[in-house]
């Protein structure tokens, strides 16, 4: 990504995010224009939040399946996708523990932060 130095970082995330259309120039994401393809950058696009979205009452790969389900995810997709996911982040053997368990509790250990960046990887395969 190139920006220009005037360029507020903020407001370049905004942009390539679809949240604010670009004042001059072009901006895209996966060869797609954020202004003429706004809902396919959408899909295609992760967020993972500051501040923590996973609900520490909920298992790993229930957070993980109600993470997918906002991406429109379901079935046998959305089923292979967690299980790659948790394989990937080395928290497979923790899917059916509650989040609050976890290393940390839900103030932050090592496997918390795990889960809580992969919702943002939901959608991609």
């Amino acid at each position: 990504m190139l920006v220009r130095m005037e360029v507020a970082r903020p407001h370049c995330f905004e942009i390539l995010a679809t949240s604010f259309p670009p004042t001059s120039g072009e901006a895209g994401i996966f060869g797609s224009d954020v202004e003429s393809h706004a809902d396919e950058v959408r899909r295609r696009i992760g967020v993972v939040f500051q501040s923590p979205s996973l609900d520490k009452k909920l298992t790993v790969r229930e957070n993980l399946m109600h993470h997918g389900h906002l991406y429109g995810l379901r079935g046998p997709e959305l089923r292979r996708r967690i299980s790659e996911m948790m394989e990937r982040l080395v928290v497979a053997d923790r899917a059916d523990d509650i989040v609050e368990t976890l290393s940390g509790g839900f103030s932050g250990g090592w496997n918390w932060r795990r889960i809580a960046a992969s919702p943002g990887t939901a959608h991609s395969g």
